[in-house]
């Protein structure tokens, strides 16, 4: 269904990335003064895996799908976790009891969703000031759904007295 794993950056240590770092290009950049090799391609080779092994060491993932939600956190994660444990306890056995609490949780676990949503909508609003203009429409479309499914749009002329389209799908 097009899921894949991310690196989560917006929750990435970096301070202990920088002091993973540090020791490492230390440790790298002693060899290099020791080795005497100087194969550029060699050295950033030798550079780029050590800076990716330091980011493999501390960073996080998480798995998005081409349709992600980015207000969508771990804690509504779980929440819908447990909406669904609950829902299936509720179809296999629907006593009062299972009902009442599916029905809670399910209507707490909404207003969760709805308030994240609205945040991150009034987040994202606010960083519409810090844009310029072409960048400020891109966002505008990106918040109101607004962007077009065809990328391509046929255009129209007039032949013999006839509207033709020079590009049809």
């Amino acid at each position: 269904m097009g899921r894949f794993e991310v690196t989560d950056w917006p929750h990435f240590n970096w301070t202990e990335y920088r002091d993973s770092t540090a020791s490492a290009l230390s440790n790298l950049h002693d060899k290099w003064i020791g080795c005497g090799d100087d194969n550029v391609d060699t050295l950033v080779q030798e550079l780029t895996s050590c800076i990716q092994e330091c980011v493999d060491k501390i960073a996080t993932t998480r798995t998005i799908t081409r349709h992600s939600k980015p207000w969508i956190t771990p804690d509504i994660s779980e929440r819908c976790k447990k909406l669904r444990m609950l829902r299936r306890k509720c179809r296999y056995h629907k006593s009062p009891a299972n009902v009442s609490a599916y029905k809670e949780f399910l209507n707490d676990t909404v207003v969760l969703i709805k308030e994240a949503d609205r945040r991150h909508w009034l987040n994202e609003c606010g960083k519409l000031a810090f844009l310029d203009d072409k960048s400020k429409w891109k966002a505008i479309d990106r918040l109101t759904n607004q962007h077009s499914g065809n990328s391509v749009q046929p255009i129209r002329d007039v032949k013999d007295g006839k509207q033709v389209y020079l590009f049809e799908d």
